[in-house]
């Protein structure tokens, strides 16, 4: 039996046996990461970043008004 063989004998063992192995550690790392440390960020939920809880009959967000003139739009130069 050459080394070669030998070789790949022994890498398709470790692939059967670790194969199954990695599968249970993914679904108990994905585990953990969902249900253990996700909810810490959790609390973004109960904020309100898109401003949706205004109150009132419009969503709308005035604005001041924009001046349009190109001298505030040139180089010094």
């Amino acid at each position: 039996m050459s080394m070669a063989s030998m070789w790949k004998r022994f890498v398709k063992g470790w692939k059967a046996f670790w194969h199954p192995v990695g599968k249970v550690q993914t679904i108990i790392l994905l585990s953990v990461l969902f249900f253990v440390i996700l909810p810490f960020f959790s609390p973004i939920r109960f904020k309100d970043p898109l401003r949706k809880r205004l109150g009132g009959p419009s969503f709308w967000i005035k604005r001041k008004p924009v001046v349009l003139d190109l001298e505030r739009h040139h180089f010094p130069f």
